[in-house]
């Protein structure tokens, strides 16, 4: 199951980063902006990594935290480098710019968190489970 809600995140941002960059308009590119749906796609980013970092390869809890805030700080730069219109912004409305980075990595590291959390509280409640079973 959490291999499949993994997948369907993934999916849905694969989605959203062609649908954007390929085939939006400027208009609809505006109306996402307004209901702050560039920061729901950081929010799964960012709990997308932590859980295929942790459900599916691995990896112990702390370093996930880690990884995570490095590649949150990778992908912000990746968008300006790759980006024009994040260049844009940054060159030409800088304040907006920095306002608008600032709330995607703050974004990304609460989504990633938040997978932390529930991968916690399953282990905790899955000990407690066995637990019952053996008495």
């Amino acid at each position: 199951m959490k291999n499949l809600l993994l997948i369907f995140i993934f999916c849905i941002m694969v989605f959203w980063t062609i649908y954007t960059r390929f085939f939006a308009s400027q208009g609809t590119l505006q109306l996402f902006e307004y209901y702050y749906l560039d920061a729901v796609m950081h929010f799964l980013g960012g709990f997308w990594l932590v859980g295929v970092l942790g459900w599916a390869i691995g990896i112990k809890t702390i370093s996930r935290l880690w990884i995570l805030a490095l590649a949150v700080l990778v992908w912000e730069a990746f968008e300006l480098a790759v980006f024009p219109d994040v260049w844009y912004l940054y060159s030409r409305m800088f304040p907006y710019w920095l306002r608008d980075t600032s709330s995607d990595i703050i974004v990304g590291l609460v989504g990633g968190f938040v997978a932390f959390l529930i991968e916690k509280y399953q282990k905790r409640h899955r000990v407690r489970r066995e637990e019952l079973i053996t008495n």
